[in-house]
């Protein structure tokens, strides 16, 4: 059972991370943090596993940014799925360089990067992008089938 003096609480998991869906790297060399429908929205960059925010140990203003900006997130991103009246809208918040959504989750990147490497995993819907969402370079090829800018620290 979780205890409320638990400074990551925010970030667990209601219930079980199945084994195949947590980081099992021996080393923690950077991270992103992705809406996965989950509490925890902070994945390995080497294995995409689930970390669990005790492994890198930040403190309670970021547990609280990660937290706010996965629930704000989740919530847009429930709007676009349910394909209704919102999800122009909504497609619009996800995409958007300077939507609030996204605005939040460059700033919790950027405080979670003081304590691992952490890029921030950009919303597409349609087709891959091949320009950075916010500076507008081309993207680079970072991972397998990932592309992402370096400079602004973004996953597509």
């Amino acid at each position: 059972m979780q205890q409320k003096s638990d400074p990551y609480l925010k970030l667990k998991p209601r219930g079980t991370t199945p084994p195949e869906d947590r980081c099992t790297c021996s080393e923690l060399h950077a991270v992103y943090l992705a809406h996965v429908l989950t509490d925890n929205p902070i994945q390995c960059l080497s294995c995409r596993g689930e970390v669990p925010p005790e492994r890198i140990g930040f403190d309670s203003e970021v547990t609280e940014l990660i937290a706010n900006w996965n629930t704000v997130y989740g919530s847009v991103y429930a709007l676009w799925l349910d394909s209704g009246e919102y999800e122009s809208w909504a497609e619009t918040e996800l995409l958007g360089k300077d939507s609030p959504i996204n605005v939040r989750g460059m700033t919790a990147r950027k405080k979670l990067s003081e304590y691992v490497p952490t890029k921030y995993l950009w919303f597409w819907s349609e087709s891959k992008p091949v320009q950075c969402p916010i500076c507008s370079s081309t993207l680079q090829i970072v991972d397998g089938d990932r592309v992402g800018c370096n400079s602004c620290e973004v996953l597509a």
